[in-house]
C-alpha cells in the first residue's frame, strides 16, 4: 500500500467518525424554547435548526421553508 493510498485510508476513517459522532448527536430529541419539546427525525427541524448538546442554545441554518 502506498502513501497515497494509506493517506486516503485515515481521512476516510476520521470522516466516518465524525459523522457518526455528529449524527448521534442529531438523532437524539431535543428541547426549544417555551418548554417544547420536540423529536426530530435527524435531529433538525424544517429550518434546520437544532438545541447545542452542550449550551443547551438552539440556533438553526436557514432552510428552504423559513
Amino acid at each position: 500500500m502506498g502513501k497515497k493510498t494509506g493517506f486516503i485510508l485515515i481521512v476516510a476513517g476520521v470522516l466516518i467518525g465524525a459523522a457518526a459522532i455528529a449524527g448521534s448527536f442529531l438523532a437524539t430529541d431535543h428541547h426549544h424554547s417555551g418548554n417544547q419539546i420536540v423529536g426530530h427525525g435527524g435531529g433538525l427541524d424544517s429550518c434546520g435548526g437544532h438545541t447545542n448538546h452542550k449550551t443547551g442554545r438552539y440556533h438553526y441554518h436557514r432552510g428552504p421553508f423559513c
